[in-house]
Formats: C-alpha cells, sequence, structure tokens
C-alpha cells in the first residue's frame, strides 16, 4: 500500500466515523436506545499516543519504548537507513539484530511504517501475533484508526 493510498483509505474512515457520529443507530428492542459499539477507551487513547509521539512529536524512540513496554517485550533498536539488500522498503525488521530499519528520515516520522515495523518485532520476540504483511498492515492501520477516531488525524 503507497502512502497515498493509506491517505485516501484514512479520509475514506474519518469520513464514515464523522457519519456514524452523527447518525445513530437504534437498537430495536422496546427502550429504543441507541446501540452503541463497544469500544476499549484505555486502548484507543493508546494507539493515539502512539500516533501523536511519532507523527506530531517526531520522537519514534519513545514511542517504541511505550510500545515494547504496553506489550511486555524488549525494545528493538530503531535505525535509518535499510541494510543490505533492502532497496525499495520503506522500513524492514531484522531478527537477527531486533532492529527496526527505517529507510530515510522521512519515513521516521511515519506512524504507519514505524507501527508496521514494531509488529513483525512483536512477533517474532512472542511468536504470539501472527506475521504476514497483511496482519501487520492491519495492526498499524488500527493505530491510525484510533488517531482518526479520536480526531488526532
Amino acid at each position: 500500500m503507497t502512502l497515498e493510498e493509506l491517505r485516501k483509505s484514512l479520509e475514506k474512515l474519518r469520513d464514515q466515523l464523522t457519519l456514524d457520529r452523527t447518525v445513530m443507530k437504534m437498537d430495536d428492542s422496546a427502550n429504543n436506545k441507541p446501540k452503541l459499539p463497544a469500544v476499549d477507551l484505555g486502548e484507543l487513547h493508546f494507539k493515539n499516543r502512539i500516533v501523536e509521539l511519532i507523527r506530531f512529536q517526531k520522537n519514534p524512540e519513545t514511542a517504541i519504548y511505550e510500545l515494547s513496554r504496553h506489550y511486555r517485550v524488549d525494545r528493538p533498536a530503531i535505525r535509518i537507513g535499510l541494510p543490505k539488500g533492502e532497496k525499495k522498503a520503506l522500513g524492514c525488521y531484522v531478527k537477527r539484530d531486533k532492529t527496526i530499519y527505517i529507510s530515510s528520515i522521512d519515513y521516521l516520522y511515519d506512524p504507519y511504517v514505524v507501527i508496521h515495523e514494531f509488529y513483525h518485532h512483536l512477533r517474532n520476540v512472542t511468536g504470539k501475533h501472527r506475521g504476514t504483511e497483511r496482519h501487520a498492515k492491519e495492526f498499524a492501520v488500527s493505530f491510525l484508526e484510533s488517531a482518526v477516531f479520536v480526531g488526532s488525524l
């Protein structure tokens, strides 16, 4: 997914969330109370904080520290520049080094890239998460969705 495709996807999500906030589905029970989705506010705010640390505060190191603490794993190193053999990626995770490599300073402050690569670290360290690109994408997008929901993006 390109950065432009991700931006368009987030814009559509923001529009949908705005619509969902204004048009509440009514419960079909007799009391006719609004039916609201269950939301874990603590997790929502945690994810939003991670996005804010990376994108707005320009502090991916603290975001990585907080992600590691939250998921109870060792903190990976984070480096600018890709290892040999990687040319087109925006970022990559090297299990052997326990290091997240980011292609350039521009992507160091891109929450999608940093969180996506952290997912690979998390999966490799814990074995609890599946390590496919699709799962890494979903993990990173869930953080961006939280930021859109809270209103940071």
